[in-house]
């Protein structure tokens, strides 16, 4: 009985699967709300170990990007480079998880600080007409997720870091 209790209760635990979101900023809010909960309940949250779990050397989603800049072929303009700003974007990401990774994470650029404050929609404003539409590109939702994903638990770690905990 105690088994069944237990195995229900972690049951609860798992965040759901296979649920489509509509607004990638409420996934993020999601994200940021559970990890804020669970940096206030541990001494020494296990941030690290969860950012290491992510994928973030998956093969660029050009794709899904090559799809959307068809369908919305009206509303970009002959200079947009969509793919270059997602990768620049998501290598400030990748590239402040290596100061930490390398035990320097006191040594992340304020530069880069910055845009791990900011959605990719904040920073590339000319794009936000696309984010009530980019759950409907699959490859390249995933990889925004997981981005975000390592964004938001990148920021907890280098708060953490700097905070006199």
């Amino acid at each position: 009985m105690n088994k069944q209790k237990k195995k229900f209760q972690a049951q609860q635990l798992v965040p759901g699967q296979n649920v489509q979101m509509i607004s990638p900023h409420t996934y993020v809010a999601y994200f940021y709300e559970y990890h804020l909960k669970m940096v206030s309940r541990e001494k020494m949250p296990n941030l690290l170990k969860e950012v290491l779990q992510l994928d973030l050397l998956k093969p660029f989603p050009y794709r899904d990007t090559s799809k959307l800049q068809a369908d919305f072929k009206e509303h970009f303009l002959e200079t947009d480079c969509i793919n270059g700003d997602f990768n620049t974007y998501w290598m400030n990401i990748s590239g402040s998880l290596s100061y930490i990774l390398r035990g320097t994470p006191k040594k992340v650029p304020k530069k880069q600080k910055e845009w791990l404050g900011r959605s990719f929609f904040d920073i590339f404003k000319p794009f936000r007409f696309l984010e009530p539409h980019i759950h409907n590109y699959p490859v390249l939702y995933e990889e925004y997720r997981t981005h975000e994903k390592a964004r938001v638990v990148i920021l907890c770690y280098l708060f953490l870091e700097t905070s006199d905990r």
